[in-house]
């Protein structure tokens, strides 16, 4: 670095840092500066890599009630590294800084935002139970040792959903015949956001718009005001039945919200269409040979009669 005088400027400020008592506190902070600036320039010029954030990785989705693992991928390139930070939109939570004692910390209380310390490091943070108020963006940073202080970040959306219990079946008989038409009920309570409802007959999916299947209004859920309200989904199924279905068909009720679906079957009996004609009217099964004598019989009369 040359001055204006052409002079270089560190040799200029080398008599000022033996000149005693007259040496000012600014003249010292100045040098200090420069010389981080020639470190700076040295690291860049050398090649030396700073920490570099590659992801972040959340669960898809998370699932509330349960506990969900935010992991960050990185390199702490030759410098090595002085902290690791996470935020929840915008708003510092954790961080891990090896010379500090301890080295991690939760720096804010945040809703939906519990920490499992005891399994938590400087590549991963673990949340408690989560629930819907821990959805957002979170943000993974992580700063270089001195004296470049270099920083790198990447960040990810963790959506919750809230998962209903199995479906509830409702409107079944015990049993059908052929001829019958099928009429079901399937109900998922408390899901968020709202889920949806399929059917399945002895493992045939039954397309929504094969006019078999008829869905109710959804209840609760965002359209009740609150952006957190569970929802109650239901559908109906009307199928007929044919002799393909005897002795029994399986109904299923799947519901999914986005990815995470549960299911509920049952089994119902299906029997034959019950026939009736002259020659099996009241004639016991035991005895075929009757039969045939009523049969020689009548044909006897028959022809005497002519």
């Amino acid at each position: 670095m040359t001055s204006l005088s052409g002079q270089p400027c560190m040799q200029r400020l080398l008599p000022l840092a033996s000149s005693g008592p007259s040496y000012s506190r600014h003249h010292h902070r100045l040098l200090l500066y420069l010389l981080l600036v020639l470190s700076w320039k040295t690291t860049v010029l050398t090649g030396a890599k700073g920490v570099s954030v590659h992801n972040v990785s959340v669960p898809t989705p998370g699932i509330a009630g349960e506990a969900a693992r935010l992991e960050c991928h990185w390199s702490p390139g030759s410098k090595g590294f002085y902290s690791v930070r996470w935020y929840k939109d915008g708003e510092q939570f954790y961080s891990f800084i090896p010379r500090n004692r301890p080295e991690v910390k939760v720096d804010h209380n945040l809703p939906g935002v519990t920490v499992f310390l005891s399994e938590s490091n400087e590549y991963v943070v673990t949340l408690r139970k989560i629930d819907l108020a821990s959805q957002g963006v979170y943000r993974c940073e992580v700063m270089s040792e001195a004296p470049t202080f270099q920083t790198s970040f990447a960040s990810a959306n963790l959506t919750v959903v809230d998962v209903p219990e199995a479906p509830q079946l409702t409107g079944l008989q015990d049993k059908y015949t052929v001829g019958d038409t099928l009429h079901v009920n399937c109900t998922a309570r408390d899901s968020h956001p709202a889920a949806r409802i399929t059917f399945r007959v002895n493992g045939s999916f039954i397309h929504p718009g094969s006019g078999r299947v008829t869905a109710f209004p959804t209840e609760g859920g965002v359209a009740s005001g609150n952006p957190y309200a569970l929802s109650t989904t239901s559908s109906q199924l009307s199928f007929p039945l044919g002799e393909h279905h005897v002795p029994a068909v399986t109904v299923q009720c799947r519901a999914e919200v986005l990815s995470v679906a549960r299911a509920n079957s049952t089994t119902v009996r299906v029997e034959p269409r019950s026939s009736f004609s002259f020659f099996n009217a009241g004639v016991p099964r035991c005895c075929p040979g009757l039969l045939l004598v009523v049969a020689l019989s009548a044909l006897t009369y028959l022809l005497s009669t002519c």
